[in-house]
C-alpha cells in the first residue's frame, strides 16, 4: 500500500498484518534479552551470596577450631583430652579451608558422593542439622514472645532453658544450704 504525503513524496506502508508480525518479533526480542540480562543479574547475586554465606561459615567453623586449639593449650600436656581436642581443633582448621578453598557446586558434589557412600551418616547427619534447627527456631520464638510480652528489648540472646536456670539456689530446695528448701 503505498501513500502520497505532503511534500509530494510516496510512502509505501505495510500492510496491517505485516506491521504488527514486525512489532511483535522485535517485542519478543527485546523481552528475551531483558529476560537474559535479569537472569546474569540474579545468579550473579545468589554466587555472591552463596560466597558470602560460605565464607561466613569457614569463619564459624575456623573460630570454633580457634576455641578447641585454646582449651587444648589450657589442658595438660600428653593427656588424652589435649590430644583429642588438639586433633579436633586440626581438623576443624583443615574443614574450614576446604570450604574456602571450594567452590559451591564441587562441595555439593561432594555432599552427594558422601550421601551414596555413607547414606546412614548422611540421614543421621541431616536429622541432627534438622533438630537443632527446630530448636533454634523456637528459641528464637520463645525469646521474641518474651519480649513481646515485657515490652522491651531482649538483650539478642536465645532463651534455650526457658529462663529457668541455676541462678536461683532457692528454686529447688536441693540447691539450698539446708537442703529443706530454707535458706540460712
Amino acid at each position: 500500500m503505498s501513500t502520497q504525503n505532503f511534500d509530494g513524496t510516496t510512502t509505501t506502508r505495510k500492510s496491517d498484518p505485516e506491521t504488527a508480525r514486525t512489532e511483535t518479533d522485535a517485542l519478543r526480542r527485546d523481552a528475551q534479552e531483558t529476560a537474559r540480562d535479569m537472569s546474569e543479574t540474579v545468579v550473579g547475586e545468589a554466587h555472591a551470596r552463596a560466597d558470602a554465606a560460605k565464607e561466613g561459615v569457614a569463619d564459624e567453623i575456623s573460630s570454633v577450631s580457634r576455641a578447641l586449639r585454646k582449651a587444648s593449650d589450657e589442658l595438660r600436656d600428653g593427656s588424652a583430652q589435649e590430644r583429642t581436642f588438639g586433633a579436633a581443633a586440626s581438623s576443624m582448621a583443615d574443614f574450614a579451608d576446604t570450604v574456602r578453598d571450594k567452590d559451591l557446586g564441587q562441595m555439593v558434589d561432594d555432599l552427594g558422593d558422601f550421601a551414596r557412600r555413607n547414606p546412614v551418616a548422611f540421614l543421621g547427619g541431616a536429622a541432627l542439622l534438622g533438630f537443632a534447627g527446630v530448636r533454634m527456631a523456637k528459641a528464637s520464638r520463645r525469646a521474641r514472645l518474651s519480649e513481646e510480652a515485657s515490652g522491651r528489648p531482649g538483650d539478642g540472646q536465645p532463651s534455650y532453658g526457658g529462663g529457668q536456670g541455676l541462678a536461683s539456689a532457692s528454686a529447688h530446695p536441693s540447691m539450698t544450704r539446708t537442703g529443706k528448701g530454707e535458706t540460712s
